[in-house]
């Protein structure tokens, strides 16, 4: 299976002509977040149709598909000349009547010309607002580098040394310092306005804090002070964690296991419940992915599959992610993923607890609500009693995730909320459609492909293609999607390897996803050994630590897996007694589906032979990139 790049987002506005059933119909009403109103051309007949429907009435086909390349293979000055360009167009972006006096305004005030302008804002508007669409167009030559290793490292020492300094020396400066040293040794100065470019693409907090010193940056910093307002849906969302009161049960035993985590996001301007992921790990950069991608991605097969009453019309990407300071949300992935979506990341002050109100308040509501359940085990020693927790609990992980889902969609977002006098349900549905005294904000974009928002926030590594594939964590992974590849190295430098970004899901190393820079998609690429059981990053880790105390010298594949069998024997004996053993034993490895959480899907590379028996594996604990 092939994931395409692209990430188009289709946006759905009342007179817009769209195709339904290979039929030209025309939008005459924006009935809710999730219906429209649709008029046939030829025969002036009226449907009612689901948006996410009609969104796959209007999907491309694979030939005019739009392109990207991976996010983390953009070098950082070209990363940063998208974004001033996005800045550029930004005042006309937020003007849906701009005339071609605002652009012209707009140019006198930037320098550029009209036409320049208006390419950028096509760009940016027809891939539905990707800041990758700005990116300077690669050329023929790209990755081959026009300065030679010799001059560019005189060019990196000359602007750190000279230009990075407390001197302050001007561009000037410095390039004549550069012209200077390579004079000295022989070869080609670069022209000054390379220099120039180098030196202006860095970051201008950068550059202030080096040249001079911490107090003049000192406007760089966001004024802290009142929340900023969330004054229409997804304007801003609030993401946290936390350790639920309640203890499950193993599916086979049906025996006590622990307490799940929940990293749950939430609409400040509805409080409507916008993602979750619930997991029984402590939750890490890989939980806050996950959370993300669904809470972008329609949830019509989240009702579906869990069978509510209500609908769960929250989709889209949000303006602003309001999160604490935890590591797991500072992560380069996470942080570059919502730079391409337009999503501003935004961290709560230090000791500031009154800024994530929002999604603690939640927190406290369902913890009232948990403590109904059996097995819960309240919020103090004080409260629980003599109730046996571990003894009366019941739900499993799935059978809870169930409930979770049915209290949020059916419970929750139609209950009277106090800080908006409505419910959350209303207070989303009035804003969208603009009834009342609600402003109509118009039908979310809807994402085009839920598995790339994914494959943008998960963790990566970059390797070589060997003849054998590619190795991670000693596990080898191939498909013939990789021959192209192999040994290639970096122009015009043969003996340097080129390396590739290889994604994965922490939770289930069976596979990986390797992104071909050529196809501009990604590649689900399985285990070489394909008799290989399914296995967590935690548990191959754990496995190879377990050979290297046992004083092996050598830790290669079939030790691991030879070691991960006997571990899972071991397991499997004392999960009948031991909670921590049945613990592990619920984390079996899973390809995960953003948009139907809990789901398994078939391996997107067929198998030659037959795989081995799925067994129960352990979890994965912490996500390093």
């Amino acid at each position: 299976m092939t994931l395409n790049s692209n990430q188009s987002q289709f946006s759905f506005k009342v007179g817009q002509e769209v195709s339904h059933k290979n039929t030209c119909y025309v939008i005459t009403l924006i009935e809710s977040a999730t219906h429209v109103l649709i008029k046939n051309k030829s025969t002036h007949a009226t449907e009612r149709v689901c948006v996410f429907d009609l969104a796959n009435d209007q999907r491309p086909s694979e030939n005019s598909k739009v392109r990207r390349p991976d996010l983390t293979t953009i070098p950082a000055k070209e990363w940063e000349q998208a974004s001033k360009r996005l800045d550029i167009i930004n005042p006309l972006l937020s003007k849906p009547s701009r005339t071609y006096l605002d652009v012209i305004e707009r140019a006198e005030q930037t320098g550029y010309g009209p036409a320049t302008i208006y390419r950028w804002i096509k760009q940016y508007e027809s891939t539905g607002g990707q800041i990758t669409s700005l990116l300077k167009r690669q050329r023929s030559d790209r990755g081959q580098g026009r300065l030679t290793p010799d001059v560019e490292g005189i060019v990196s020492d000359a602007i750190e040394i000279h230009y990075l300094s407390k001197q302050k020396k001007s561009i000037r400066a410095v390039s004549d310092q550069v012209a200077t040293r390579c004079i000295d040794l022989g070869v080609k100065p670069p022209h000054p306005n390379t220099i120039r470019n180098r030196i202006l693409t860095l970051p201008e907090e950068v550059r202030e804090i080096r040249r001079k010193g911490t107090k003049a940056a000192a406007k760089f910093k966001p004024i802290r002070g009142k929340f900023p307002g969330a004054n229409w849906p997804l304007a801003t969302v609030q993401i946290d964690h936390t350790k639920l009161d309640l203890i499950l049960v193993d599916e086979k035993y049906r025996r006590a296991i622990g307490r799940p985590y929940i990293t749950l996001a939430i609409d400040v301007y509805s409080r409507m419940v916008s993602g979750y992921y619930l997991s029984l790990d402590a939750p890490n950069s890989f939980s806050v992915a996950m959370c993300v991608a669904r809470s972008i991605v329609p949830k019509n097969k989240t009702t579906g599959k869990y069978n509510t009453q209500s609908d769960w019309p929250v989709y889209g990407v949000m303006d602003n992610i309001h999160v604490d300071n935890g590591k797991d949300f500072r992560a380069e992935a996470l942080r570059r993923a919502c730079d391409e979506y337009g999503i501003t990341l935004q961290w709560r002050p230090v000791a500031t607890p009154r800024y994530g109100g929002h999604v603690e308040r939640f927190f406290r509501t369902l913890a009232e609500e948990i403590h109904a359940l059996p097995g819960s085990t309240s919020s103090n020693v004080i409260e629980r009693g003599e109730y046996n927790s571990e003894k009366e609990s019941s739900l499993t992980i799935r059978e809870f995730e169930k409930w979770l889902v049915n209290y949020i969609v059916n419970i929750y977002h139609h209950k009277i909320h106090s800080g908006i006098k409505d419910t959350p349900y209303n207070t989303y549905q009035n804003a969208i459609i603009g009834k009342g005294e609600c402003l109509e904000r118009g039908l979310p974009p809807i994402p085009t492909n839920p598995d790339r928002i994914l494959l943008d926030f998960m963790p990566f590594k970059e390797r070589t293609i060997q003849p054998y594939g590619i190795s991670i964590e000693n596990i080898k992974y191939y498909s013939h999607e990789l021959r192209p590849w192999i040994c290639a190295s970096v122009k015009p430098n043969s003996k340097i390897k080129r390396k590739f970004v290889v994604r994965y899901n922490p939770t289930d190393m069976s596979h990986v996803f390797f992104y071909d820079p050529k196809e501009d998609c990604y590649y689900s690429i399985p285990y070489r050994d394909n008799t290989n059981p399914p296995a967590s990053l935690w548990e191959i880790r754990a496995a190879a630590k377990k050979i290297r105390e046992d004083g092996a010298s050598i830790v290669n594949e079939k030790e691991i897996f030879r070691a991960y069998n006997k571990m899972q024997k071991i397991v499997e004996k004392s999960a009948k007694e031991k909670k921590k053993a049945r613990r592990n034993s619920e984390r079996i490895p899973k390809k995960i589906n953003v948009s139907s959480p809990g789901q398994t899907t078939k391996p997107s590379v067929p198998r030659t032979t037959a795989p081995h028996k799925r067994r129960k594996m352990k979890p994965f604990k912490d996500i390093r990139e």
